[in-house]
């Protein structure tokens, strides 16, 4: 098979890709909205968290979980320094670890941070046939 042909057939396969992943968001939207449905019906037919129903063998129950929603990072952080700093913690910035890899590969140099490795990610640029670079 020639390079030409090899690029044809995986253009081919996106192409077929996308459509399948186009199907598959589809599929799952509908079934959230079928489940959502089936919550809403256990609600207004009065059942209680943790109560459910058997249908074919398999028991489905009517459940609520809940969920923090950081709405003022800034306001939390200070709040937690002072009162509960077991909710807050350092975070390592891997889009500032990458920059660092990609200099020193580009520089010819080793990486001289321990406990951090690095691994290149291979793949195929695809631009319009005018297009530079």
């Amino acid at each position: 098979m020639t390079l030409r042909e090899k690029i044809l057939e995986a253009k081919r396969l996106d192409e077929v890709a996308a459509v399948l992943d186009r199907r598959l968001d589809q599929a799952k939207e509908r079934a959230a909205r079928a489940w959502l449905d089936v919550h809403e019906q256990f609600e207004a037919e009065g059942y209680e968290v943790g109560e459910g129903v058997t249908v074919a063998g398999t028991r489905y129950g009517y459940e609520v979980d809940w969920y923090a929603q950081v709405q003022d990072a800034r306001e939390f952080v200070d709040w937690a320094e002072d009162n509960a700093p077991h909710y807050i913690q350092p975070q390592i910035r891997k889009a500032l670890l990458n920059q660092a890899v990609q200099a020193a590969q580009e520089d010819g140099r080793p990486l001289d941070m321990p406990g951090v490795g690095q691994w290149p990610k291979r793949w195929v640029s695809k631009r319009a046939a005018g297009s530079k670079k």
